[in-house]
């Protein structure tokens, strides 16, 4: 980006880049294939925040309308369908962050196939469900994900964000709750939204549960450990969902499969391994962020 000229948006929303975990993917250590940025995607995440034109792609959209050079269609376009294939490694993250913290999980279940008698019987499926967590009196977890933007298709701050901060994020919210009406009103689970935005913002929700997924894996550590593991788990599984949303995202701006983008799967880690990855959470002096 060196010798660049920024572009300024025309009408930019309240920063879209603050709160919490809103840097994982640029502070968390690469320790691990799936906390690891390809040089291509790193370099789009830069310019998106540095609002700076993006590499070439196709010039329309499959929604037959131009595609801007800073990605803003492409980021919030409704018809193209790359916003229903972004939630994939972002669900594929919540569910390994949900088993590591020792919850059974199913993922992808109809609504119309389990014994809560919908509303109306269609395709609407629960991302994942979690059982066996203390969380809520030890409710059953039925965990939606979702990726938006604070700009929509024309590059227009959506409604309230220009005065409000994560407007966007309450609006998903909203729009998961009038999905799933039978989840809001069953005593036998909880709906949990984890919504972030394209730029890096969580939503108070998202963030609170990955903290709460801490403190229940570490009721099995030691006393003396229990309150750097509940750091250590909160900064590995914030930087697995934020490198997943992160992967996802600007492979849809590049044009490139987001199924291939992002396997988040695989066996947790030990206690003293994610101790030892979050030990030295900044890195040394000059570390990159980048995969070698």
């Amino acid at each position: 980006c060196r010798g660049a000229t920024a572009v300024p948006a025309h009408k930019p929303a309240r920063n879209p880049q603050a709160g919490p975990f809103a840097a994982r993917v640029f502070t968390a250590r690469p320790t691990s294939p799936e906390l690891t940025l390809d040089s291509a995607s790193f370099r789009v995440l830069l310019l998106r925040r540095l609002r700076l034109p993006l590499p070439l792609v196709a010039a329309f959209c499959r929604c037959r309308r131009a595609a801007d050079a800073l990605g803003d269609h492409l980021a919030a376009c409704p018809r193209s369908g790359l916003l229903r294939s972004r939630s994939g490694p972002l669900e594929r993250a919540a569910a390994r962050a949900c088993r590591e913290a020792g919850a059974t999980v199913v993922s992808h279940a109809l609504l119309r196939d389990l014994n809560l008698h919908p509303d109306r019987h269609d395709d609407r499926r629960i991302e994942v469900i979690a059982n066996g967590l203390p969380l809520w009196g030890g409710a059953q977890l039925a965990v939606d994900t979702t990726l938006v933007s604070a700009l929509d298709s024309a590059g227009e701050p959506r409604r309230y964000q220009r005065r409000t901060q994560g407007a966007a994020l309450r609006q998903a919210r909203r729009a998961k709750e009038r999905t799933y009406p039978e989840l809001l009103r069953s005593p036998r689970c909880r709906l949990v939204v984890l919504a972030v935005e394209v730029a890096g913002r969580w939503s108070p929700e998202a963030a609170q549960f990955v903290r709460l997924l801490a403190r229940c894996r570490s009721r099995a550590a030691p006393p003396a450990l229990r309150a750097s593991s509940v750091a250590a788990f909160t900064a590995r599984w914030s930087a697995l969902l934020s490198f997943a949303a992160a992967r996802a995202f600007t492979a849809s701006l590049r044009a490139m499969p987001v199924s291939n983008a992002c396997n988040v799967d695989g066996l947790g880690p030990d206690l003293s391994e994610v101790l030892s990855d979050t030990r030295f959470e900044e890195g040394p002096p000059g570390a990159s962020r980048m995969p070698r």
